[in-house]
């Protein structure tokens, strides 16, 4: 099992290399690969961060409603197994795919949303950043003054 569980992760990394490489199709088949056993072990968390990295990708060359369907799975997931660190990386993900669709409005609620649960967790970092990203959604509207 170990052997298999080593080779999920190498999954995982060359799905995160691919993506970042810009080898899109090699990444989604990695994380798919690593999808697939994460699902047959039972690894919810593995599951949903992977599910989180399948949106990303999918956001990234332009399929969108995708990328929302992929992060609102691992939303779901992290919301059953009580992980706020997930919940509010699949929120703020999603949160992204409504800012980048022109949809402000439920944008700003899902970082607020992002926000509130990275709080509960002491993610100072994360929190920032949320911050930020509603700066982006100010300025879209411009509401300026209020991304100071």
């Amino acid at each position: 099992m170990l052997n298999r569980f080593q080779d999920v992760e190498k999954f995982l990394k060359q799905g995160l290399k691919s993506g970042i490489s810009s080898n899109h199709g090699e990444s989604l088949t990695k994380f798919e690969r690593a999808l697939a056993v994460f699902r047959q072990t039972k690894d919810r968390a593995k599951e949903a961060l992977t599910l989180n990295c399948l949106g990303e990708v999918y956001q990234t060359i332009g399929q969108e409603r995708k990328a929302l369907e992929f992060h609102q799975q691992a939303l779901k997931i992290a919301e059953e197994i009580g992980d706020l660190e997930l919940q509010g990386s699949a929120v703020r993900n999603m949160g992204f795919v409504r800012y980048f669709l022109g949809h402000y409005d439920k944008a700003e609620a899902l970082f607020q949303k992002a926000i509130k649960l990275h709080e509960q967790t002491d993610d100072e970092w994360s929190v920032a950043g949320e911050i930020g990203n509603l700066e982006l959604i100010y300025f879209a509207r411009g509401e300026y003054d209020l991304a100071i």
